[in-house]
This record gives structure tokens, C-alpha cells and sequence, in this order.
């Protein structure tokens, strides 16, 4: 093989790369929406918005999936305390 034909294939690694990241993404999002995952479709607009919430008990998770969608949205996310009125209890969840 001549370096000319081995040079021509890298564009291709970096096509199978992009479609393997594509679909890992689009497997993180389908999966989220069955679980926890939300689209909320705000007024006035064309496009649904993405949102992911989580128990602090489940941060790994979490941060995993954040960096995992790092390309389509923000890597900052929220951190929400609440308390049970019921039982008195601060429960903390992770969203973006």
C-alpha cells in the first residue's frame, strides 16, 4: 500500500468515531427518556428542550451522564435541596 491510500482512510476513522459517538448519545437520551429524563417544549418555541434529573445519591451517574452529552449542552448543572414536609427530611437532586 502506498502512504497516499493510507492517508485517504483517516477522514473515515474520524467519520466512524463521530457516528459511534452519535449514537452512544442518542442511546443515553432514549434510555433517560424512559427513565428520568424529560423534554419540555418551551412557549413560543420550535424546539424541545432536554432535561435530566438525579438523587445526590446518584452523582457518578449524574456526571457521567453530563459529560457523556457534553457536545449538545452545557456541562453545568443545578444542585435543588428540598425538605419532606411529611418526615423533615433534606433530600438533594442534581438537573440539567
Amino acid at each position: 500500500m502506498s502512504s497516499k491510500s493510507i492517508n485517504s482512510t483517516a477522514p473515515f476513522r474520524g467519520d466512524v468515531r463521530r457516528a459511534l459517538r452519535a449514537r452512544c448519545t442518542k442511546e443515553i437520551i432514549f434510555g433517560s427518556l424512559l427513565g428520568v429524563g424529560k423534554l419540555d417544549m418551551p412557549p413560543r418555541s420550535i424546539n424541545a428542550r432536554f432535561g435530566f434529573t438525579q438523587s445526590e445519591d446518584h452523582k457518578d451517574y449524574f456526571i457521567f451522564v453530563c459529560n457523556s452529552l457534553s457536545t449538545l449542552c452545557s456541562s453545568k448543572y443545578r444542585v435543588y435541596s428540598y425538605v419532606d414536609k411529611r418526615t423533615g427530611k433534606t433530600y438533594k437532586s442534581l438537573n440539567f
